[in-house]
This record gives structure tokens, sequence and C-alpha cells, in this order.
């Protein structure tokens, strides 16, 4: 079990890092940054799902 623990736990991190930059790149490719909060002019369009920048933020559309 205290071998075992360990060694799961390294199996599934690089998953979840993997994972962060997918939901990075694609904010970037629908024109949104990944930022800790979206500023009142900007929408919220997805979760970066990163540690320090968890919003998807864009410019939001003028009416």
């Amino acid at each position: 079990l205290f071998v075992a623990g360990p060694i799961l736990l390294v199996e599934l991190y690089p998953a979840r890092v993997e994972f962060a930059f997918y939901r990075m790149s694609l904010c970037t490719k629908l024109g949104g940054l990944c930022e800790t909060d979206c500023l009142t002019f900007k929408e919220k369009t997805g979760s970066c799902r990163a540690d320090l920048t968890p919003l998807c933020c864009r410019k939001g559309k003028k009416h």
C-alpha cells in the first residue's frame, strides 16, 4: 500500500498537467486569455483549470 500509493500519484499527475495545457490552448483558440479574474468588460467563456489562472476570459461583444 505504501509503495502503490506514490506510484499511482506519479502516474496521475502528468495527465492532469497535460489536460491543463489542452484547456489553455483551447482558450487561446477561442480568442481568450487565461486569467485569475475576468474584468467587467470581459466575458467568461470557460475554464482553464490551471492553479494560478482558473478562468478563460475574452472581450465581450458590443451590442
